[in-house]
């Protein structure tokens, strides 16, 4: 969740197709690209109809942390996809000073967790700065039906 203007909001990162509203996905490095854009791989990687079978996502609610629920049952659906080698960092590039108040990523299945050992920003001088918040891993559903 994104909170601008003093207007919260939750944006939703599914697939580099699958976009929230006035974001693109980058061919790299989105700093370097346009503002609200994102980048965690290259596009060809990320993988759709993994083994032929629908994603778990589209039939149960994935998780919920502190009231928070992760459903994505229908937005984005089947529209979400996987990145099987998603061992670079995940990097958003947002037009405007923003608060993240929670960051929910989602692994393939309970076998690939996603793991966090710092959430950073750049500061003025483009220098990348430890934000002091720690990601903490939580029981859910992955994408992959079997999960």
């Amino acid at each position: 969740t994104a909170q601008a203007s003093s207007t919260a909001r939750i944006l939703k990162f599914a697939a580099p197709d699958a976009d929230p509203p006035g974001w693109t996905y980058a061919s790299s490095d989105p700093t370097s690209e346009f503002c609200n854009s994102w980048w965690w791989g290259p596009s060809g990687a990320w993988t759709r109809d993994y083994r032929g079978s629908a994603w778990k996502l589209e039939s149960v609610v994935g998780i919920t942390i502190d009231g928070t629920s992760l459903d994505w049952r229908i937005d984005p659906g089947s529209s979400a996809s996987l990145l099987g080698a998603a061992d670079n960092d995940i990097v958003f590039h947002f037009c405007d000073d923003v608060t993240i108040q929670q960051l929910i990523a989602i692994p393939w299945h309970a076998n690939h967790p996603l793991s966090a050992t710092q959430l950073q920003y750049r500061d003025s001088s483009g220098t990348w700065q430890n934000s002091g918040a720690t990601g903490a891993p939580a029981s859910g559903h992955g994408l992959w039906s079997g999960t």
